[in-house]
């Protein structure tokens, strides 16, 4: 898992230091040719740009700024992992975006994930506890490299298609008005 990727907001609520710490390890320790691409903006781009050059890794890691929902494909597409570290997530998007994308995702246990897909963590990732440090995330990502056979990323496209089709999540607002009117 050389490439790893990040979508999301560029923000102290988004775990940014943690998935630094935790791609710097990862270069130090299983894989010095590891990138990292962080897609998206926000008030940490000079911190992600200052810490990348003080621990060696500038030339490793990308950040492509804001870019729209079509060309994320093209972002999924060129990595072999979403590495998501926010502690707090309602729903996760980028999480279930790189999923239906057929990317393995590592992200935290912060609600949006687990209620997402949880359920199919074996095919889709992994999920850590919120205190992970950035060894035993970067460890978490060799590991999954190692074991990459296990992953089934057609049930995770599935999952996708499934639950959160235009269709089919029309059809669960419908229910809960239904229900809230009876």
């Amino acid at each position: 898992m050389s490439a790893w990727i990040y979508v999301g907001g560029l923000m102290p609520h988004k775990g940014i230091d943690a998935l630094l710490a935790s791609f710097a390890e990862y270069r130090t320790s299983y894989d010095p040719n590891a990138t990292l691409t962080v897609v998206g903006d926000g008030p940490l781009r000079p911190t992600i740009e200052r810490f990348s050059s003080q621990a060696g890794i500038a030339g490793s890691v990308t950040i492509a700024g804001p870019r729209s929902h079509d060309e994320l494909t093209g972002f999924f597409e060129g990595a072999d992992v979403l590495v998501h570290l926010s502690p707090f997530e309602t729903f996760g998007i980028a999480t279930l975006e790189a999923i239906g994308s057929g990317l393995p995702v590592v992200s935290l246990r912060n609600g949006g994930a687990e209620s997402t897909w949880g359920d199919l963590e074996r095919a889709c990732g992994l999920l850590l506890d919120n205190d992970t440090p950035p060894e035993a995330i970067a460890e978490s990502v060799a590991a999954l490299r190692d074991d990459i056979s296990r992953l089934d990323p057609q049930a995770g496209r599935a999952m996708v298609e499934e639950r959160f089709a235009a269709e089919n999540v029309a059809s669960q607002i419908i229910d809960v008005y239904r229900r809230v009117i009876e």
